[in-house]
C-alpha cells in the first residue's frame, strides 16, 4: 500500500475519487476557538458520508508570533478543539488522530497579517476508505497469514534508533550490514518523516526459529503445496513513536545479508497483497564469500583491535543547557504505557519535579481582580538559581485562557525544569515550565510594587524598564556561569578518560605480545598501534561477518548476499526442497488415555530440510512426510 501524499497549497479543498479529501480550517490570532464559518465547513465535510467508517487526521499549525513552546501547546489545542467538534458531530473519537506542528510547516514562509492568517490553521485529511494504516503498510500482515503456535514467545528483536535525516549503516548482531538511506520514510498520512526513528530487525535461521515465527513457508506450485529450505530469512520495520513507517516511493534500503546456501538459492518477499510469498531476484545483486573477508589479519591484531574496541574512547559531548532544556524529556517514552513499572516510573519521576506552580485569584489595591500566579521550590537545592532573579516579585497571569482552565492546567502541577524569556511588555515575561513530556508557556506581567505607586507614571515607567532589564541580564549571568561550568566539568570528565584510554591501549599491548609473529615482536608500542589500526577495515569486516556455525550446517556455507529491499517487510533466502520420500498419509493423534486429538495444525520438522513445514487441516485431513527423514512433528 502506498500512502497519498497531499500538497496543501492556498486552495482549501482537494479531493481524490473521494477516498481521501483534505481541507482546512483557520483561527484567530492566539486562538482555539472555532468560529461559525468553521464550525459548518466541519458540517459541510461530513455531509452525505456514513460517520462511523470515516478516519481523520488533524494537523494543528501556528503563525510565527510567540515563543517555540507556545505555539506549539497553540498548535495541540487547536487540533483538540477540532477533534472535540468533529466527536460532538457523530465522529467516533478512536478515529480521529491529531498532530501538532507550532510554527515549523507554514504554507507561505513570509512575513505579513496575510500569510499569518492562513498559518494559523488545522488541516484536515480525511480517509472514507478506511483507517489510514491499513493492511500491507509499514510490513503489517493479515493475521490469518502469520499463525504463531506460541502466541506469547517473542523472538528476539534488535532495535536502532538512528536520525532518519542522514544516510544510515547499522550492523547485526548476525554480521549483516543495513544501508537506509536519507529521508527514506513516510508514515500513513504520506508525511515525510524526519527526526530520530525506531527500525526492529528479526532474524530467522534455524528450523526452530522459523517454526516459533508462524510464518508461512510453501508455496503452491503445480497444484501442489511446495516447501521452503531457507538460507536465512529476517523481518525489518521501522517506526516513530509507535506509529509504523514505510518506505517512500523510489526510496530502497541496501543490504549485505549473511545467507547460508548455494547461488541457486532465490530471494522471495512476503507480499500482504497476495497473502504469500512473492519471487524478488531482481533487487538480489550478487554474492561474496566470507572466508576472504579476513585475509591478513593475524592473531595478536585480532586480539588488539578487540581490546581497543571493548575499551573504547568514552567522550562525553557537552549538551548546552538550552538543548538540554527543550530536546531531553527522559520520560516521554514511557507516557501512556500500561506496564506497571513504567507508571510508577513515570509517578516518581513527576513526584520529584522541583517546582509547584499554584494559581490564586487576588484583588489589587485598586480594585482589580487577577489570577496571582506563583511558583513553589519544592527542592531547597542549588537547581536553577538564576530563578532568584524573578523569584521575588509578585506575578499576574496575562494571557488569554480562562481562569477555571487556567487553574485546571496549572494550579498545583509539578514541573521539573523552567525558563524565563522577556514577554511581549517591559513589565511582562514567558515562564516557559518543563515537564515530564512537554513544555508548556506561561506570559505573566508584574504587579506594580507600591514603591512605584506614588510615582509619576512615566518615570514609573521607566523604573520599571530599568528595573527588568537589570533582572534580565543577572538571569543571563547566572546561566552563563552554569553553562562555563558544566562544559568545564565535560571537559575535564572527557581529559580523565582520554587518559585511562590511553592507559588501557598499552596494557591492549602487552597482553597481545605472546601471539605476535616474528615481525611484529620487535615493534615498539607506536610502531605496533599504528601497524595494527591499519588493519581496521580488515578487522571490521572480519567482526561484523563472524557468524556462529549452527551445528547441522558445513563450515563455509556462508555468503554475503547483496540485496535491495524496496519495501519493508518479512523476506527470505529460499530454494524449494522436494522431500525425498514423500508419502501422503492421514494422522491420528492420540494421548496415553486413549483420547483422539483433533488437530487443527501439523508442524513437521525434516532432518534435510532447514526450515518446518506446517499442515492446516483440510476436509481430507492429509499430510504429506518423509517418515525416514522426520525428526519431530509438532
Amino acid at each position: 500500500m502506498r500512502a497519498l501524499i497531499i500538497l496543501l497549497l492556498l486552495t482549501p479543498f482537494t479531493s481524490l475519487a473521494q477516498k481521501r479529501v483534505v481541507d482546512v480550517v483557520h483561527f484567530a490570532t492566539a486562538s482555539a476557538a472555532i468560529d461559525t464559518t468553521a464550525e459548518k465547513k466541519l458540517q459541510s465535510l461530513l455531509s452525505g458520508r456514513d460517520i462511523s467508517r470515516v478516519h481523520i487526521l488533524l494537523s494543528g499549525h501556528t503563525d510565527s508570533i510567540g515563543s517555540y513552546s507556545y505555539n506549539q501547546q497553540l498548535s495541540k489545542e487547536r487540533g483538540e478543539s477540532v477533534k472535540s467538534r468533529l466527536a460532538n458531530l457523530g465522529v467516533p473519537s478512536s478515529n480521529i488522530h491529531t498532530d501538532h506542528n507550532g510554527e515549523f510547516a507554514p504554507i507561505l514562509n513570509r512575513d505579513g497579517m496575510t500569510v499569518n492568517a492562513f498559518n494559523r490553521r488545522v488541516e484536515i485529511l480525511i480517509s472514507t476508505d478506511g483507517p489510514f494504516v491499513q493492511n500491507g503498510f509499514g510490513g503489517t500482515y493479515d493475521a490469518s497469514l502469520i499463525r504463531k503456535p506460541f502466541p506469547n514467545v517473542q523472538l528476539p528483536v534488535e532495535r536502532f534508533t538512528v536520525n532518519i535525516d542522514v544516510e544510515n549503516k547499522l550492523v547485526t548482531k548476525g554480521g549483516s550490514v543495513i544501508v537506509i538511506p536519507a529521508n527514506a520514510f513516510e508514515n500513513a498520512y504520506g508525511r515525510v518523516i524526519s527526526g530520530n526513528v525506531e527500525v526492529s530487525y528479526r532474524e530467522f535461521r534455524t528450523p526452530l526459529d522459523v517454526f516459533a515465527s508462524g510464518i508461512p513457508m510453501h508455496v503452491q506450485g503445480g497444484g501442489e503445496r511446495q516447501y521452503f529450505e531457507t538460507g536465512g530469512m529476517f523481518d525489518i520495520t521501522a517506526s516513530q513513536r509507535g506509529n509504523p513507517l514505510d518506505l517512500r516511493e523510489g526510496q530502497a534500503i541496501q543490504m549485505e545479508f549473511v545467507s547460508t546456501g548455494t547461488p541457486d538459492f532465490n530471494f522471495y518477499t512476503l507480499d500482504s497483497d497476495s497473502g504469500g510469498w512473492v519471487m524478488d531476484n531482481g533487487n538480489m545483486n550478487g554474492i561474496k564469500p566470507i572466508d576472504t573477508v579476513a585475509k591478513g589479519l593475524s592473531p595478536a591484531v585480532i586480539q588488539y583491535l578487540d581490546n581497543l574496541s571493548f575499551f573504547g574512547l568514552r567522550q562525553k559531548e557537552h549538551v548546552s543547557l538550552e538543548e538540554t532544556f527543550y530536546t531531553k524529556f527522559p520520560m516521554a517514552d514511557l507516557i501512556g504505557s500500561k506496564d506497571k513499572k513504567d507508571r510508577k516510573q513515570v509517578k516518581q519521576w513527576s513526584n520529584m519535579s522541583a517546582y509547584e506552580t499554584r494559581i490564586k485569584k487576588r484583588t489589587l489595591p485598586d480594585g482589580r481582580s487577577v489570577n496571582h500566579f506563583s511558583v513553589e521550590n519544592r527542592w531547597h537545592g542549588t537547581q536553577n538559581p538564576e530563578w532568584s532573579t524573578f523569584r521575588t516579585l509578585d506575578w499576574e497571569y496575562d494571557g488569554p485562557i480562562a481562569s477555571k482552565d487556567l487553574r485546571k492546567l496549572l494550579h498545583r502541577k509539578r514541573h521539573n525544569n523552567l525558563r524565563v524569556r522577556p514577554g511581549r511588555s517591559a513589565d511582562g515575561v514567558v515562564l516557559e515550565l518543563k515537564g515530564i513530556d512537554t513544555i508548556i508557556a506561561v506570559p505573566l506581567r508584574r504587579h506594580v510594587s507600591p514603591v512605584y505607586s506614588n510615582v509619576d507614571p512615566e518615570k514609573q515607567e521607566a523604573m520599571i524598564t530599568k528595573d527588568m532589564a537589570r533582572r534580565h541580564r543577572s538571569y543571563a549571568r547566572s546561566l552563563a556561569k552554569q553553562e562555563k561550568s558544566l562544559a568545564a566539568r565535560t571537559a575535564n570528565e572527557n581529559a580523565r578518560q582520554t587518559r585511562e584510554y590511553l592507559k588501557a591501549r598499552k596494557r591492549a599491548w602487552s597482553s597481545s605480545k605472546p601471539l605476535m609473529t616474528e615481525t611484529e615482536a620487535p615493534m615498539d608500542y607506536a610502531t605496533w598501534d599504528a601497524y595494527s589500526l591499519g588493519f581496521t577495515t580488515q578487522y571490521e569486516e572480519f567482526k561484523k561477518q563472524q557468524i556462529v556455525q549452527q551445528p547441522d550446517q558445513p563450515a563455509g556455507r556462508y555468503v554475503v548476499r547483496m540485496l535491495t529491499l524496496d519495501r519493508v517487510g518479512i523476506h527470505n533466502i529460499d530454494i524449494i526442497k522436494q522431500l525425498v520420500r514423500p508419502e501422503r498419509v492421514v494422522p491420528e493423534f492420540i494421548l496415553a488415555n486413549g483420547e483422539v486429538i483433533e488437530w487443527q495444525t501439523t508442524y513437521l520438522f525434516d532432518s534435510n530440510l532447514i526450515g518446518v513445514m506446517a499442515s492446516y487441516r483440510t476436509k481430507e485431513s492429509t499430510i504429506t512426510l518423509d517418515a525416514k527423514a522426520l525428526k519431530m512433528i509438532v
